[in-house]
């Protein structure tokens, strides 16, 4: 359809050059008339691309809208963890608290040092990513237990589980 009207545009748009051309020696108020006839064509024309594009942009905003993350678990709630670092030794553990929607929102951190953290985190399907002083990346296992590998901003690494309480 907007090769259509493209093609269209370009046919007015040539014919108009040969009319106005060709009047030039005519009379100047039948000249004037054919450009008010033939910008009034132009305008249609526009105004039709504009919609054709107009309709092409809001459709590809209600794709793109139907793309975005989805959660397959909502995790919103408290939560049990414990970090194991990459000796076997227990890094840190405590508990953390997501907030927000299913698949993006917040998190506050209480560990056992009684210590608060916060960051945000995003799920999308059954993938898991925490971001702040430390990074978590894993899987919802099922709606009540998650596990997975964190870095910290140390530089210590390790895994990760927790349940919900």
């Amino acid at each position: 359809m907007a090769d259509f009207s493209l093609s269209k545009l370009r046919f007015f748009l040539a014919a108009d050059a040969i009319i106005i051309q060709g009047l030039q020696t005519e009379n100047a108020s039948f000249s004037a008339c054919w450009r008010i006839v033939l910008n009034l064509r132009k305008e249609k024309i526009m105004r039709k691309i504009h919609s054709v594009f107009l309709s092409l942009f809001l459709l590809a905003c209600l794709l793109l809208a139907g793309c975005a993350p989805q959660a397959d678990f909502d995790i919103r709630g408290e939560w049990d963890y414990t970090m194991t670092s990459d000796d076997g030794n227990t890094y840190d553990a405590g508990t953390i608290t997501f907030s927000g929607q299913p698949a993006q929102g917040t998190y506050l951190q209480f560990n056992f040092y009684q210590i608060e953290y916060d960051g945000g985190y995003t799920v999308n399907g059954a993938d898991l990513e925490l971001t702040g002083h430390e990074t978590w990346q894993g899987t919802i296992t099922d709606a009540n237990s998650m596990s997975g590998s964190w870095s910290h901003e140390d530089g210590a690494t390790g895994v990760f589980s927790a349940t919900r309480k």
